[in-house]
C-alpha cells in the first residue's frame, strides 16, 4: 500500500482516480487545486502525488516544480487533456515519472500509478540507504577526532607514527608514502621550499585519510559505485580538513587535503575548484595519487603499466591535471630513470653481486627503504617509472582518477 494523492479541479475525475486508487489498495486522499495539495502534503506526504496540469489558480506545473523541491521522495504522475508534446517534455523535465494524457483508461492509470510506487519505493530505500551511511561516516569521523585528540601532532615523528596507527591497512599507508614522496620530488622541481614544501610532503601523507572515514561497503565495492555513494565520497575532503585545520601544527596541510580532488576545468569536488583557485600543492599531490593510484592494483580494476598511466595523464592534461604539474612529474621520472639506468652499470663495476633491476609497478617500500636513487631532494621514487618516459600505447579507457 501506498499513499496516493489525487490533485484535479474537477470532483468527478478526481472521484474517478480516488476509486481506481483504492481498488488497488492504495490509502488515498483528494486536493482540488494545488494550494490544498501543498496544505495536505504539509500534513502528510504523500508517496504518488497525481496532478492535473490546467488548474485555477496555481497551475499542475509549478505544483510538480513545488513537490521535486520539498518532498523529493514523492513521485508526480502529470495528467492533462492537452495533448501537446511541449506538455509532456516539461513536466518530464521537472521529474514526474509518467504522463497521462484524458481522457485515460484504468489499465492507463494502473500502470502510471505502479509506476510511481515504484519509484517512490527506490527513492525511499536510497535515503534510507544515504542516511545509513551518513551515520557511519560521522561515527568513523568521530573515532579519528578521538585518535588525534589522544594522539598530540606537533612534529612530523609524531605524524609518522599517527598514519602507521590510524590508516585502516599497510597497503594504505604505502600508498600514502609512494605519493608523499612523488609529490616531494615534483615541489621541488618546481622550485618550492620550505615551509611550503613541508606542508605538501604532510597533505600528501593525510590525503587518503578519508578512506578511514568511508563505510566498508563503499570502499570495497567491485563494481560502479551509485548516486548515493559517490556523494558520500565527495563529502570526504571537506569533513577530514576540517579535522585537519584544528590541529595547528597540521593546519596548513588542510587547506590543500581539502583541494586535491578539485579539477583544473572545474568538475572535481567537493566545491569544484578551477585553475589557480586550486592550490598548488594539491594540484602536484593529485596528479601524483593519480599515478601511484593507476599504476597499483584496486578491488574495481587491474593496474595498468606506467606508461599507459603517463599517457592517460598526459590525455587530462589541462582538463583535471594542471600542465605544469604534468611537466614536473614528467623531468622527474626522466631524471629518475636516467640515475637507475646509469646505477647497475657502476655497481657492477665494484662489485659481483648482480645489480638490482627497476621492481614493478611501483616499487612497494618507496619512503622506506626503496631505491637509493633520487632527484636531488633526498626522496627515492619508484624504480620502474623508467618505462614511463618511453612513450605510452592506447589507455584502457579508464579516467586518470585513481
Amino acid at each position: 500500500m501506498c499513499s496516493i494523492l489525487v490533485v484535479d479541479d474537477e470532483p468527478s475525475v478526481r472521484e474517478v482516480m480516488a476509486r481506481w486508487a483504492e481498488r488497488l489498495g492504495h490509502e488515498v486522499r483528494q486536493a482540488a487545486d494545488a494550494d490544498e495539495a501543498l496544505e495536505r502534503m504539509a500534513e502528510r506526504a504523500a508517496g504518488v502525488a497525481v496532478c492535473d496540469v490546467k488548474m485555477p489558480g496555481h497551475d499542475g506545473v509549478w505544483l510538480a516544480e513545488r513537490l521535486r523541491d520539498e518532498y523529493p521522495g514523492t513521485a508526480v504522475v502529470m495528467a492533462t487533456a492537452s495533448q501537446g508534446a511541449d506538455v509532456a517534455l516539461s513536466s518530464l523535465r521537472l521529474g514526474a515519472v509518467d504522463f497521462l494524457p484524458k481522457p485515460f483508461s484504468s489499465e492507463q492509470f494502473r500502470h502510471s500509478l505502479a509506476r510511481g510506487v515504484r519509484w517512490h519505493r527506490d527513492a525511499e530505500h536510497s535515503r534510507q540507504r544515504l542516511e545509513s551511511l551518513q551515520r557511519e561516516v560521522h561515527e568513523h569521523l568521530a573515532q579519528i577526532e578521538s585518535f588525534f585528540a589522544a594522539t598530540p601532532v606537533v612534529s612530523d615523528a609524531d605524524l609518522d607514527r599517527l598514519i602507521d596507527g590510524i590508516m585502516p591497512d599497510h597497503a594504505v599507508v604505502e600508498h600514502s608514502r609512494r605519493v608523499a614522496a612523488i609529490a616531494t620530488n615534483m615541489a621541488v622541481h618546481l622550485g618550492i621550499r620550505s615551509p611550503e614544501l613541508a606542508d605538501i610532503q604532510r597533505a600528501a601523507l593525510l590525503h587518503d585519510l578519508g578512506r578511514v572515514a568511508l563505510p566498508a561497503t563503499i570502499l570495497c565495492k567491485p563494481a560502479q559505485l551509485s548516486d548515493e555513494e559517490i556523494e558520500i565520497v565527495r563529502q570526504q575532503p571537506r569533513l577530514v580538513s576540517e579535522i585537519l585545520g584544528r590541529i595547528a601544527f597540521l593546519a596548513p596541510a588542510a587547506v590543500i587535503v581539502r583541494a586535491i580532488f578539485e579539477h583544473m576545468d572545474g568538475t572535481g569536488y567537493p566545491w569544484a575548484l578551477r585553475g589557480e583557485e586550486i592550490p598548488q600543492g594539491a594540484r602536484i599531490i593529485a596528479l601524483a595519487d593519480a599515478i601511484d593510484a593507476m599504476t597499483h592494483h584496486r578491488v574495481h580494476r587491474e593496474a595498468r603499466t606506467p606508461a599507459e598511466a603517463i599517457f592517460e595523464i598526459q590525455r587530462c592534461r589541462g582538463t583535471q591535471f594542471d600542465p605544469e604539474a604534468v611537466n614536473a612529474l614528467l623531468s622527474v621520472v626522466h631524471l629518475h630513470w636516467t640515475l637507475v639506468a646509469r646505477r647497475p652499470a657502476v655497481e657492477a663495476e665494484s662489485s659481483d653481486t648482480p645489480a638490482p633491476q627497476p621492481a614493478g609497478p611501483f616499487d612497494p617500500t618507496l619512503g622506506r627503504h626503496a631505491s637509493s636513487a633520487t632527484n636531488g631532494a633526498g626522496v627515492p621514487l619508484p624504480d620502474d617509472l623508467a618505462c614511463a618516459g618511453s612513450g605510452g600505447p592506447a589507455h584502457s579507457g579508464d579516467t586518470a582518477s585513481g
